[in-house]
């Protein structure tokens, strides 16, 4: 028996922006963010949302903290760099020396959102310079905004795309 299945476009991917969008896989579903962002995920993808106050943290994708003089479980891990954010900036990157795995952390407030990678940045990151949007697929962003590519960029082709 052939069982053929649908293809999964962008799997385990996301998407940050402050636009709702219609158009997404039907298989993402989506959570507001402060009242301003929408993140956008696909239902199989590990992640952490946590939020308090102004601010919020989200790790999306596969993650495990190793620091033992912290002791922290996984699921404290995103309150406990919350935290570290907002009030030692500096303890919070020496946090993200002991986080092992594939994730992208994004983390912000309503004035600005950065985006921390793994340390081997297997977790990608593609945004736009026409609009407010991150992604984990580059693709997916230009089905929902339409970009056209760099006219240098058509000369090399690896450059294509950044």
């Amino acid at each position: 028996m052939i069982i053929i299945t649908k293809i999964r476009l962008y799997p385990n991917g996301f998407i940050l922006s402050e636009k709702q969008f219609d158009d997404i896989p039907e298989y993402y579903k989506v959570k507001e963010i402060l009242n301003r962002y929408y993140y956008y995920y696909d239902e199989n993808s590990q992640y952490n949302l946590t939020s308090e106050e102004d601010y919020f943290i989200i790790i999306h994708g596969h993650y495990i903290f190793l620091d033992s003089d912290y002791n922290e479980k996984n699921d404290e891990l995103p309150g406990k760099l919350l935290e570290t954010y907002k009030f030692d900036y500096d303890r919070f990157l020496n946090l993200l020396d002991y986080i092992g795995g594939r994730y992208i952390i994004i983390i912000g407030n309503k004035e600005k959102v950065e985006f921390y990678p793994d340390a081997t940045a297997a977790r990608t990151t593609y945004y736009s310079l026409k609009e407010n949007i991150a992604s984990s697929h580059v693709n997916l962003i230009n089905d929902l905004i339409p970009h056209t590519k760099d006219s240098l960029a058509e000369k090399a082709e690896l450059l294509k795309y950044h």
